[in-house]
């Protein structure tokens, strides 16, 4: 095949502080309207190591991540200087539509900014069709929202390092800027709905 049959990436190369490279090397060919994902990861001892696409056996051209043993998501880590939160939206588990919306705050310190990682909502078995909902919202005097989850079972979002709202607010805190879990019940009867955020501010 000749030169003019491939794609010429042009990257930097970023190393961990293993020293595995993050990026391809530059100049690394790729054949032309091929689909590929070229990216490298590292396990849990450090060591880098190259991730495989196959393609989807039913689907022509769809490929996806071939991923064998023990697969885990986890939380963004909090960088150097940053101050891990957690909003824990408890009390009272069980919501009525009577008592809902219910709000659990959290007052960002002034000057500091909001980073949300992970939000976790769960609820009991619900017979009605109308079931529950959780909001994450900033206050700043004005709700800006920054996820609606509905809620049947259990629902976990991770988040790379989530700082604006929907509407492109950053959530910086004065002293009285808030961080609101807003946990809302549809349907009549009580439900128990259990929520908690977690994040850190830097």
């Amino acid at each position: 095949m000749s030169f003019e049959d491939h794609q010429v990436i042009k990257q930097a190369v970023k190393y961990d502080e293993y020293g595995v490279p993050f990026a391809v090397s530059d100049g690394y060919e790729v054949p032309t309207n091929t689909p590929s994902v070229i990216f490298t990861g590292a396990d849990e001892y450090g060591y880098g190591t190259n991730v495989s696409m196959v393609e989807d056996s039913n689907v022509p051209d769809l490929y996806r991540v071939a991923v064998t043993g023990k697969v885990s998501i986890q939380i963004v880590a909090t960088p150097v200087g940053g101050t891990n939160i957690q909003v824990v939206a408890d009390t009272p588990l069980g919501i009525k539509k009577q008592t809902s919306p219910h709000d659990t705050v959290y007052v960002i310190p002034n000057e500091k900014k909001l980073y949300v990682t992970q939000i976790v909502v769960g609820c009991q078995g619900d017979p009605s069709v109308d079931g529950s909902k959780c909001e994450l919202i900033f206050n700043d005097g004005s709700d800006h929202l920054l996820e609606r989850v509905y809620v049947m079972g259990l629902t976990t979002f991770n988040y790379p390092n989530v700082c604006t709202t929907r509407d492109g607010t950053e959530m910086i805190g004065n002293g009285t800027n808030t961080f609101i879990v807003r946990r809302i019940r549809l349907s009549v009867a009580e439900q128990e709905i259990d929520a908690v955020a977690r994040g850190y501010i830097i």
